[in-house]
């Protein structure tokens, strides 16, 4: 599979943040009946310099 081949394409919130660099599973964390999962961007500063970040994308979204 390529990223041509992807329904969705998530980007984080700055350039070079290097979100999708660690991923988890977090389970149904909403209640839809849904897998959501954890996207980690280890270098996001929104927060501060290099702070990190860390976003739950809710399964439903795909």
């Amino acid at each position: 599979m390529s990223l041509a081949d992807a329904d969705a394409k998530l980007t984080g919130e700055t350039p070079g943040n290097r979100a999708g660099r660690a991923l988890s599973g977090a389970g149904d964390t909403n209640g839809d009946s849904y897998d959501d999962i954890l996207v980690g961007a280890d270098w996001e500063s929104t927060a501060g310099l290099k702070a990190g970040a860390a976003y739950l994308v809710f399964g439903s979204q795909f």
